[in-house]
């Protein structure tokens, strides 16, 4: 199943590219140019989020939630003592930047 969703993220980064593409020569003085601009940007903010949505979507579903909690466990009993000294070592950075 990730591997769908990345191969539809390759598809649409592929096809967004080719929308976003202008179709003739590019002259920045002619005015039906800039007006397209604007027009572009929000085309192109939309279909970078939703190749980032892709990108997470594909990277959430290779997650085994079943076992995560044990990993967390696992891991926080491992890291146990580095918790403990990277929570002092920033509250001690917390007193000394605000006061």
């Amino acid at each position: 199943m990730g591997r769908l969703f990345i191969y539809l993220a390759i598809v649409a980064t592929v096809i967004g590219f080719i929308v976003l593409m202008p179709a003739g020569d590019y002259d920045p003085t002619s005015p039906a140019t800039r007006s397209l601009m604007p027009q572009l940007v929000p085309i192109g903010a939309g279909w970078l989020a939703g190749l980032i949505m892709g990108f997470a979507l594909a990277w959430v579903t290779r997650i085994d939630w079943r076992t995560l909690p044990e990993k967390i466990a696992e891991w926080m009993q491992l890291m146990r003592h580095r918790i403990w000294w990277m929570a002092f070592g920033g509250a001690c950075a917390g007193v000394l930047l605000f006061f």
